[in-house]
This record gives C-alpha cells, sequence and structure tokens, in this order.
C-alpha cells in the first residue's frame, strides 16, 4: 500500500509514549503511528460499523464535491 507523508501535531506525553512503546516494540515512530490509527480504526469498524459506514459515504460524497455539515445524525 502506498504511504503519503503527513505532519501530525502532539502533545508532549502522547509523543512520549508513543516512542516508548516504539522503541519497546523495535519499530519507527512512523510504523508505531500507523499501527495504532489501524488498530483503533479496526476496532471502532468492529464496535461501531456505522461509522466506518458513514466515514466512507462522506468520502464518496467529497470525492462528488459533495460537503455535509459536521452534526448531521
Amino acid at each position: 500500500m502506498p504511504k503519503k507523508p503527513i505532519t501530525l501535531t502532539l502533545s508532549d506525553e502522547v509523543l512520549e509514549q508513543l516512542e516508548m512503546v516504539a522503541e519497546h516494540q523495535k519499530r519507527s515512530l512512523s510504523s508505531q503511528i500507523d499501527l495504532a490509527l489501524r488498530d483503533w480504526l479496526h476496532l471502532k469498524e468492529e464496535l461501531h460499523p456505522q461509522f466506518m459506514a458513514d466515514i466512507k459515504e462522506a468520502l464518496r460524497g467529497v470525492k462528488r464535491g459533495q460537503v455535509e455539515p459536521i452534526w448531521k445524525g
């Protein structure tokens, strides 16, 4: 899967925790953040399938130029 660089701002506390976990797991910080986010998305999809369905629907709409308000239920 292709990867894309992003800029991310984290609190010092979160960054320190991620760095410790990455070091313990023998991963780069970038790989650890990627893994943590993948795990979080997987958990959201398992526990709240409508969450991911809504995100995917919104992304399809954005690609079509349709933007909906954040508060849509």
